[in-house]
């Protein structure tokens, strides 16, 4: 995760936990048919957060969803602005997850970013 504060951590974590689980099978889609399409590579969801106080379980999400391909992957987290010492790390990472039992997944929202490595999901990407 790469926040700015402690705050804002606890705070983010909170909606985004609410965010994959109410767009899991969105999510898990993109993951798979990326990967079959282009092979390893990572899920970005642009999400437009809730407002302050809202009722989280209400809540309807307004985000844009895309699949970076592992080739891409350097240039896309560069041109996010993501720290330059995490980036080999990341890319190792979705190098080595399992496309068939595990989602790479970056929400990126006001300024924030957030990578999330879904593993023991319940349902795995081939079927949703």
């Amino acid at each position: 995760m790469f926040f700015k504060d402690r705050e804002h951590l606890s705070r983010a974590s909170c909606w985004q936990k609410a965010f994959i689980r109410d767009n899991f099978p969105v999510i898990g889609y993109y993951a798979w048919v990326g990967f079959q399409r282009m092979g390893w590579g990572l899920v970005v969801c642009h999400v437009e957060p809730p407002p302050r106080g809202s009722v989280i379980r209400l809540h309807v999400w307004k985000f844009r969803i895309e699949f970076v391909p592992g080739q891409l992957l350097t240039a896309y987290l560069q041109e996010m602005e993501i720290l330059t010492e995490a980036i080999p790390q990341l890319v190792t990472a979705i190098a080595r997850y399992r496309p068939d039992r595990e989602i790479m997944l970056l929400i990126h929202s006001g300024g924030t970013i957030e990578v999330n490595w879904l593993k023991n999901q319940g349902i795995t990407p081939p079927n949703c």
